[in-house]
């Protein structure tokens, strides 16, 4: 008797470094998706490029100050409720743009989760700059991973 095994269900993921709600779920995602057997593809983005097409010159948690006083409020309860660390970051929304060019190349080498995790951490946990090769090396080598040779990869044109 034949049994036919569907292929796991997988679960498209965009994020931003910058995002204080994308932290939350990078944290927590791949923990929640192995105990569904579901798989992660993981897609890094510029939300800001999303921002500028609306016409905002910067994240609406800025420019609505209500609105940004209550989501900071939800990320201490957030973070406190999963056990995450936090610290609101001094500069916000920080620019992630080099992070995002490695995470393309670690989502094809396969190591995108714990460097995306450790970005995060970075930016949400000790309010450190992320989007400059000495922190993005700095994890990439946490990892095992050649630093140079990644950069180099996630600068070129095609990437």
């Amino acid at each position: 008797m034949e049994r036919n095994i569907m292929p796991p269900a997988t679960l498209e993921f965009w994020f931003d470094f910058g995002s204080n709600y994308s932290y939350l779920s990078v944290m927590r995602i791949e923990a929640l998706a192995r105990e569904r057997h579901v798989a992660v593809a993981w897609k890094p983005f510029l939300l800001g490029v999303v921002f500028q097409a609306l016409g905002w010159e910067t994240s609406p948690f800025v420019l609505q100050k209500i609105k940004g006083d209550y989501a900071w409020r939800d990320m201490a309860r957030q973070c406190d409720k999963y056990g995450l660390p936090w610290r609101q970051p001094a500069t916000f929304p920080r620019t992630a743009l080099l992070p995002m060019r490695v995470a393309l190349v670690g989502a094809d080498q396969g190591w995108i989760a714990p460097f995306a995790q450790r970005m995060m951490t970075m930016n949400f946990a000790e309010d450190r700059d992320i989007d400059n090769p000495e922190a993005v090396g700095e994890v990439l080598q946490e990892l095992g991973l050649d630093a140079g040779a990644i950069l180099a990869l996630a600068l070129t044109q095609d990437n």
